[in-house]
């Protein structure tokens, strides 16, 4: 992507986040902070102020952590699981 088609892709995904609930935003904002936290941030800039309500960046930040482990009980997971997200080694779960 050229540095225009970057910039449209965040303010696109900006004006459609703006309709999820809080908790959709962050939860997903936490995804895209574990794959980029450029893009995370931008679209983050990008929603209107009174649409960030519940979260910081923070949180998001803190939260992408252990995006990784999303949805997956820990209970069921072998000792080596979790400790890579998209082919890249992560700390421990904690």
């Amino acid at each position: 992507m050229d540095e225009q088609q970057r910039k449209n892709l965040h303010k696109n995904t900006s004006i459609l986040l703006k309709y999820a609930d809080a908790i959709v935003q962050k939860n997903y904002l936490t995804q895209l902070y574990a794959i980029d936290p450029n893009y995370a941030t931008s679209v983050y800039e990008g929603l209107p102020h009174d649409k960030r309500q519940g979260y910081s960046m923070e949180e998001v930040a803190e939260a992408s952590k252990t995006a990784h482990l999303v949805g997956k009980n820990p209970q069921f997971m072998t000792n080596k699981q979790g400790l890579s997200f998209m082919g890249m080694p992560v700390g421990a779960p904690a």
